[in-house]
């Protein structure tokens, strides 16, 4: 019995071993789901010079996790930006009003209405860091 297990055992990781690797799904128009805002006033932050702030569109998976984490109490903060969260709340007035509008072009239907309640209080940028 326990060959019959060592057989079916080598039989379905010759199966694992032969199956062709399959690259994970991607965006055909990748480009599109980014957008740059260059800063009128460039911040310096852990030695790096930030003259420009790069927004990506979410997935369905990081909304879900971001509205999950917000239905918890949790203060989550939007997963599409490619700087520091203390670089975004450093911003100049007028860059965080530019970053702002990119920000809502990007925004899922889903998380429009909600954000822009928040950001009546203040900016879209501030009101998505975490707060202490």
């Amino acid at each position: 019995m326990e060959n019959a297990e060592s057989v079916k055992e080598a039989a379905a990781s010759s199966e694992a071993a032969a199956a062709p690797q399959i690259d994970p799904p991607r965006f055909v128009e990748e480009a599109r789901r980014f957008r740059s805002v260059p800063l009128e006033w460039p911040i310096t932050y852990g030695g790096q010079v930030y003259d420009q702030i790069t927004i990506r569109r979410m997935t369905a998976d990081e909304v879900r996790q971001f509205v999950d984490a917000a239905a918890n109490g949790l203060k989550p903060s939007l997963p599409i930006f490619d700087v520091p969260d203390a670089v975004l709340a450093a911003l100049d007035a007028d860059d965080d009003a530019e970053v702002e509008k990119a920000v809502n072009d990007f925004l899922p239907r889903s998380l429009r209405a909600e954000i822009e309640q928040t950001s009546a209080a203040g900016s879209t940028t501030s009101a998505s860091q975490p707060q202490d």
